[in-house]
């Protein structure tokens, strides 16, 4: 019986139709007899991608999609470049400030460092006869950095493996390592309280016109918080 299948199979190969350049177009394959294998049965071998088969197992050409050699590895490099299941890409893209590529956010680590540095000793100055103005000084709070583009002051707190800096709004939870993620963050997630600015409003206890941005109004030289946001 083995013969007799060995003996059909050879003719499904004759009586498929021959290529222009020799050999038979099988499932998509082109193939020839490789007369450098040895055996009892037949080896066939196509010449595009060069996988090969005993004549009496063909099937394996039909689950072998025929794909050239260049285009086998480049198929495996992206299996290879594709991240597991269950993790998120990193996404990386320029620098704004330096043009360096790699930055995981607007600013490369260096440059975060810079702004970060920059933002601990700046201080607004909105009505320049009264100076800079201070940050509040509130409890568990060990320092603030302030943006001027989005006329905020952004806290952190000094831990054992270094600052952890988080979102100034009272009812948001996001934390991050550096000022620069957090600055993101804020300008992405609120929108109307990163473009609100300086503003003069009527306190109606004192009967004066005081200034003031969303997190709070400045009393002398200093910041009093009193967020536009209330704390859920």
């Amino acid at each position: 019986m083995k013969e007799v299948a060995e003996v059909k199979r050879a003719e499904e190969v004759s009586e498929a139709p021959l290529s222009t350049t020799g050999g038979w177009e099988i499932f998509g394959h082109l193939l020839v007899e490789d007369l450098t294998a040895r055996g009892r049965v037949s080896t066939m071998k196509c010449v595009r991608c060069g996988f090969a088969a005993p004549l009496t197992e063909l099937k394996a050409f039909k689950e072998r999609p025929c794909r050239r050699p260049e285009e086998e590895a480049a198929k495996e490099k992206a299996e290879e470049a594709r991240p597991e299941k269950g993790t998120a890409p990193s996404v990386q893209r320029r620098c704004e400030n330096c043009g360096r590529e790699g930055a995981t956010a607007t600013l490369c680590d260096g440059c975060a460092a810079i702004f970060e540095r920059y933002s601990e000793v700046a201080r607004p100055m909105p009505l320049k006869e009264r100076g800079g103005i201070k940050p509040p000084n509130v409890p568990g709070v060990d320092g603030w950095g302030w943006v001027s583009s989005l006329t905020t002051f952004f806290p952190y707190k000094q831990g054992e493996g270094g600052r952890e800096w988080w979102c100034p709004v009272p009812r948001c939870q996001t934390k991050a390592g550096r000022l620069i993620d957090v600055v993101d963050h804020f300008r992405d997630a609120h929108p109307l309280l990163a473009s609100r600015g300086w503003y003069e409003e009527f306190d109606t206890k004192t009967k004066k016109t005081r200034l003031r941005n969303w997190q709070g109004w400045v009393d002398e030289q200093q910041l009093v918080l009193e967020s536009e946001v209330k704390p859920q």
